[in-house]
């Protein structure tokens, strides 16, 4: 998605957050942050546009806020991000309805583990949508790949190319990439080819 289309669509999703201005500043600062090469608002509004794109509804309010927050709060390298974005969104969330908070934090919190089993949909649905870069064509795989790596820097290059082994090889393992069946298994259909074919490409069959 070009540059320009990214930023159009995280303006609009910003738009259609119940959090009020203040938070969608804090929101707006940290995915603008100068190290996020790939992990801001870019990639939110990658998100949000394949979310509308493949079926979503404009109002829904668990799949905006939580595409929203899932990286709000990124360090290169941190294993609690998914939990302090989570530990924002309660604080942001705090006047809004007990169903939407517990439901966007657990939705932020499955992105913390891509391949665990999911049975909620509306996690399900957020872990499917952050999947689908995977199944970008391939030059647009790796201009995603060379991005997280700039996020880093050349002295974690080592470090994240071996999580990163590791991480697809997990997910190759899985009998299905794309497993929310909303929408008539939109993602499937649509990234599950072309994921399959990268992650060979990069770790091997």
């Amino acid at each position: 998605m070009a540059r320009d289309h990214a930023a159009a669509m995280f303006a609009d999703l910003l738009a259609r957050l119940a959090v009020g201005d203040a938070a969608c500043r804090v929101l707006r600062t940290l995915c603008h942050e100068p190290h996020r090469r790939y992990h801001g608002a870019g990639h939110a509004g990658v998100l949000w546009h394949r979310h509308l794109a493949h079926g979503g509804d404009p109002d829904d309010a668990v799949a905006a806020h939580a595409i929203a927050y899932h990286d709000a709060v990124y360090e290169v390298g941190a294993a609690d991000n998914e939990t302090r974005s989570a530990g924002l969104w309660r604080a942001h969330a705090s006047g809004l309805p007990v169903a939407l908070r517990e439901s966007v934090d657990r939705a932020i919190m499955a992105t913390a583990c891509h391949a665990a089993d999911h049975a909620e949909a509306d996690a399900l649905w957020m872990v499917d949508l952050d999947l689908t870069p995977l199944g970008e064509p391939w030059p647009l795989f790796d201009a995603n790949t060379r991005a997280l790596i700039e996020e880093g820097g050349e002295a974690m290059r080592p470090t994240f190319l071996a999580g990163q082994q590791g991480f697809l090889r997990t997910l190759m393992r899985l009998p299905v990439l794309y497993r929310s069946p909303r929408h008539g298994n939109a993602l499937f259909r649509a990234y599950e080819e072309t994921a399959r074919s990268n992650l060979v490409r990069v770790v091997g069959g």
